[in-house]
């Protein structure tokens, strides 16, 4: 059974309901330094799942699970000028109707690089580890236990 890490941003405007349902979260604050100490940890660990975690759009009622992350940054930079055009994220067999989607096309902004980044580390690195990033409303921060237990992953950091 693997076990579960939840990062999201210092600027998340739902921390407070996310610490009421994860005790343990990584904040990335400083992106790359702090990507950079997200990747190290995952090369220590033996399996693991990580969920990113980002405010939603507010154009839509539900929350999204992202398939991809794209080597792009605020519309035309690369993030990684060696690296390929995208990295497919893990997406959950099973998911909540009334809570996600599936996104099936990346963002370009700092969530994304993000996703990119740990993504990339993870692939070069050949580790054990499952990367889901969610774009979240507060009212479905709730329904991320739910998604874990569906799935039969286990929170226990």
């Amino acid at each position: 059974m693997s076990r579960i890490l939840i990062y999201t941003f210092r600027t998340f405007p739902y921390m407070s309901q996310l610490r009421q349902e994860f005790s343990d979260i990584f904040i990335l604050d400083k992106l790359k330094q702090d990507i950079n100490y997200l990747c190290k940890t995952l090369q220590k660990k033996e399996s693991l799942t990580i969920i990113g975690v980002a405010k939603a759009s507010k154009k839509y009622n539900y929350s999204q699970i992202e398939t991809i992350a794209l080597n792009k940054f605020a519309q035309r930079k690369k993030i990684d000028g060696n690296g390929p055009l995208h990295v497919a994220l893990n997406v959950p067999n099973k998911i909540i109707l009334e809570c996600f989607r599936i996104r099936r096309t990346g963002t370009m902004a700092f969530c994304n690089y993000a996703m990119y980044k740990i993504q990339l580390c993870i692939l070069t690195n050949k580790l054990k580890v499952k990367h889901i990033f969610l774009h979240i409303k507060p009212e479905h921060i709730k329904c991320i236990k739910k998604l874990l237990y569906m799935n039969q992953w286990q929170y226990d950091l």
